[in-house]
């Protein structure tokens, strides 16, 4: 060793001998295996409580999940895995045989009508017709509601903008030999759509007539002001207070009208149908014998 004044630094320690603090210093191949194992979502090592990152935020190990967290997890899982494993359940329908078929009307039959009173959308309200054909019972072999039989029926009135139909319920029948029959079932027109249409009045003119003719009189006030002040040689005429009024008055008068429902008539003598919607039971009414 030269005697230059300085002290020559250490040796260094081979792979395998000891550290300066006395401790066995790691081969690569002793710290691969000494190190954590991720294994099924955990790991061998626990993390220490308090640890953190390098930018100060918590270290949430490898298949650590917050608290409050696992159980559901497991559980939506678990729910998941049941309900794949589950076919839809469809429950069964029973055939039932109809008797007496010469006493029934079933459900499905058209019954076809014609209006003895008009119909106005602008308010709730009854309505009646007559049967305007004889209407036999399933089998076809027994006459149950007669020609001119009265249906009565209600309807509600305040149609929306865009429709075009309005539901009516036919609620009671009535045979000219005095027989009732609750009926319950929803008009139709001829091809079977619910609902009965007819003339649709959209009230246009009253709706929207004000604030065109307010709207017109504030265009007709700034012509004249444009005009009057184009050939008045210097002199202005100030008309801003008199338009601003009536685009005011215009505003006003649209927000007053624009909510008018519109109106939706249909005249009497029309021809509808009825969706008869339940089986009608004559049964109790009528009593069969055969013909000679």
């Amino acid at each position: 060793m030269l005697n230059t004044g300085q002290i020559a630094p250490p040796p260094p320690s081979s792979a395998s001998g000891t550290g300066g603090n006395g401790k066995h210093e790691q081969t690569p191949d002793e710290r691969k295996r000494a190190s954590s194992i991720l294994a099924f979502g955990s790991i061998s090592k626990p993390q220490q409580p308090g640890q953190k990152a390098g930018n100060g935020q918590p270290v949430q190990m490898a298949g650590e999940v917050q608290e409050g967290n696992s159980s559901l997890s497991e559980t939506d899982r678990a729910d998941s895995l049941s309900n794949r494993l589950k076919g839809t359940e469809v429950s069964g329908s029973r055939a039932s045989l109809l008797v007496d078929r010469s006493y029934f009307i079933t459900q499905g039959t058209f019954l076809n009508c014609a209006l003895e009173t008009a119909i106005s959308s602008d308010v709730p309200g009854m309505t009646a017709c007559r049967l305007t054909d004889d209407v036999y019972s399933t089998d076809k072999k027994v006459l149950l509601l007669e020609k001119g039989s009265k249906i009565v029926g209600q309807y509600q009135g305040g149609i929306k903008r865009g429709q075009a139909r309005i539901f009516v319920l036919w609620t009671r029948i009535e045979t000219p030999k005095g027989v009732l029959v609750k009926l319950d079932s929803p008009g139709t027109d001829a091809l079977g759509r619910s609902g009965l249409d007819g003339f649709v009045d959209t009230h246009f003119w009253e709706r929207f007539g004000s604030a065109i003719m307010l709207t017109t009189v504030d265009g007709l006030i700034t012509y004249g002001a444009n005009s009057a002040n184009n050939g008045s040689n210097g002199n202005q005429y100030n008309f801003g207070d008199t338009a601003q009024t009536a685009r005011d008055s215009a505003s006003i008068a649209l927000e007053n009208s624009i909510n008018i429902p519109p109106t939706l008539t249909k005249n009497q003598g029309d021809n509808i149908s009825i969706f008869v919607a339940r089986d009608l039971d004559f049964r109790g009414v009528y009593d069969l014998k055969a013909a000679y």
